[in-house]
């Protein structure tokens, strides 16, 4: 079972990620609110104050530096990619 700060991190996760992008169950589709990078790097790392381990401002600031990365990152898919992996490993961290 996951500490409440724990959930709290959970919940500011999803509440995040629920700004940038949804599901559209109608066409199967994502459906990005949000696709500027350096706008999306700045929602991520509002969530730092979340956590005060090492291990969370680590996942954290990667994440950000995964999504404003355009050279290994590039065009929309790389985006994408960027965003749900770096999420993946923050949802890790989050414990």
């Amino acid at each position: 079972m996951a500490s409440k700060a724990a959930e709290k991190r959970y919940a500011a996760m999803q509440e995040m990620s629920a700004k940038v992008v949804t599901f559209d169950r109608e066409t199967h589709t994502n459906v990005w609110h949000f696709t500027t990078r350096p706008v999306v790097a700045e929602m991520i790392r509002e969530l730092l104050p979340l956590g005060r381990t090492e291990r969370w401002t680590n996942a954290i600031e990667n994440w950000a530096a995964m999504v404003l990365d355009t050279e290994n990152n590039s065009g929309p898919k790389g985006f994408e990619w960027a965003f749900f992996q770096g999420g993946i490993y923050v949802g890790h961290a989050a414990d």
